[in-house]
């Protein structure tokens, strides 16, 4: 077990694995102290990490932590991306563990904001930096989970990288908790993460991301209970103040993309770091130019307006627009899918769902048929992508995605987009399917919702449902039917 002895022979000096020479103690945080070493074939200059374990540790502790610490450097391993911070090797050596990883010289973001007072424009070129960062890790369905100003450097005033995949969950892997207790930093975590719901994804880092920029921006944080238990009551139940009120120096832009961030339930937060991303590239270009004023409560905003929309009304908004007989785009997203429909004179005459091939018909009755999500309305934008144009006859068109609706709201109480399916029963030789049942017998593996799978077949959403009530009236699968404010 490491104790302060191995603490002390850990001096200048001394060798690992025969690969690696200590030069100097760094750091030394609460769960390891890190040194600056030495590659000796290479001469290169790195940090090693060294793992504090304590004697007087629980058993369950210790076991743990070093469960943690391998899985922050395993997880690292994975990646490889210039705003993260890069790991090179890991190694078990008796009982020590040591992780070799990049040598950074900087100041934590909450550190630099408070040295340097950094203008809005380089804060959010760094949160630029971070969103593609993450983009980068969700897209090897890695998430973080603990997205915070401590756990972010700054590098020479210009570059961030990310740190700390410790408690980092990889899409489709049991967490590392085995007592229920919360994994992340309470006042940075989603609801969805306090649960400690199986439904962490990209959302949960979103909403964190949400929240180190409000507390970045006006200095304060969105929920400031004096304890753990009314901190987690604030974050379910109540809205945080507009940052734009706390802080005038704060656009009406910055503020709808911090507050889309922050939303309680995933679907109503941004799809993917990528899409926050392009938004946040608008609003750097046009509202915070290099050399220009920043905006302030009273600035005009540059991107259209976010509107959320619920319990199936969505088909509701699509039928103002075409009485308003608009030319543009309309832009539709949830936590799983993004889609558009354009507008040419009210008439709809284009519809797209991102990676789903389906005539022009049967996607705009899926899109309409989505439960909630968030959209946007882009006057004058043309309509570009790999969508169908339309050429059905609007009357009908509309009378069709009505009746559509109808048939998915019939099944919504039993078929719900967070709803988790699992196969019970393999289906034995000669067994006969439908088509999407047959399907899902592929995609259901007891860790996506029924979200994801909506969005990765290629069916459309009333297909799919046909397809799971199928298998479930002959008793091959199972849902977790995901219910929240259910006792």
């Amino acid at each position: 077990m490491t104790d302060s002895l191995h603490i002390a022979r850990l001096s200048p000096g001394f060798e690992i694995a025969g690969r690696y020479v200590l030069i100097e103690e760094v750091g030394q945080g609460a769960t390891a102290t890190v040194f600056r070493a030495m590659e000796i074939e290479t001469g290169r200059i790195l940090a090693i990490k060294h793992l504090t374990l304590l004697p007087s540790m629980a058993p369950a502790d210790y076991e743990m932590r070093i469960l943690r610490f391998r899985n922050e450097a395993l997880t690292m391993q994975l990646l490889n991306h210039p705003h993260i911070m890069s790991v090179y090797d890991y190694l078990e050596i008796e009982n020590d563990y040591f992780m070799v990883v990049e040598y950074l010289q900087g100041l934590s973001l909450k550190e630099y904001v408070e040295r340097h007072s950094p203008s809005q424009r380089e804060i959010l070129l760094w949160i630029d930096q971070l969103l593609d960062a993450l983009e980068y890790s969700h897209s090897k369905h890695i998430i973080h989970r603990d997205i915070k100003p401590d756990n972010l450097m700054i590098i020479m005033g210009k570059q961030v990288k990310l740190l700390d995949f410790g408690i980092a969950k990889i899409e489709g892997q049991n967490q590392l908790t085995t007592d229920g207790s919360m994994l992340g930093t309470l006042a940075y975590m989603s609801p969805e993460q306090i649960q400690n719901s199986r439904l962490i994804t990209a959302q949960s880092d979103i909403y964190s991301v949400g929240v180190l920029m409000y507390e970045v921006f006006t200095g304060q944080m969105p929920f400031n209970a004096t304890n753990p238990g009314t901190a987690v009551l604030e974050i379910f139940s109540r809205d945080a103040v507009p940052p734009m009120k706390l802080n005038p120096r704060i656009g009406p832009d910055l503020n709808q993309l911090i507050l889309t961030c922050m939303q309680k339930f995933p679907q109503h937060r941004f799809a993917s770091c990528r899409q926050f991303s392009q938004m946040l590239q608008v609003v750097l270009q046009q509202a915070y130019a290099e050399g220009q004023k920043p905006p302030s409560v009273s600035s005009p905003a540059v991107l259209p307006r976010i509107r959320m929309f619920e319990q199936f009304r969505l088909i509701q908004a699509i039928e103002r627009l075409i009485e308003a007989k608009v030319d543009g785009q309309c832009l539709v997203w949830n936590a799983w899918q993004q889609a558009s429909i354009g507008f040419t004179q009210g008439l709809i005459r284009y519809v797209d769902i991102k990676n789903k091939h389906l005539g022009g018909d049967l996607l705009l009755m899926d899109i309409l048929a989505w439960e909630s999500g968030n959209f946007c309305f882009i006057p004058g934008l043309e309509a570009l992508g790999s969508g169908q144009h339309m050429e059905l006859e609007q009357k009908v068109l509309l009378a069709d995605a009505h009746a559509y609706l109808k048939d998915v709201e019939g099944f919504w109480s039993n078929y719900q987009d967070m709803d988790i399916p699992e196969i019970i029963m393999e289906p034995a030789r000669g067994d006969q399917f439908s088509a999407p049942a047959l399907a899902l017998l592929g995609w259901v593996d007891g860790q996506r919702c029924l979200g994801q799978i909506f969005a990765h077949m290629p069916h459309d959403r009333l297909s799919v449902i046909w397809g799971l009530r199928e298998l479930e009236d002959r008793h091959y699968l199972f849902l977790d039917r995901q219910r929240p404010n259910q006792e």
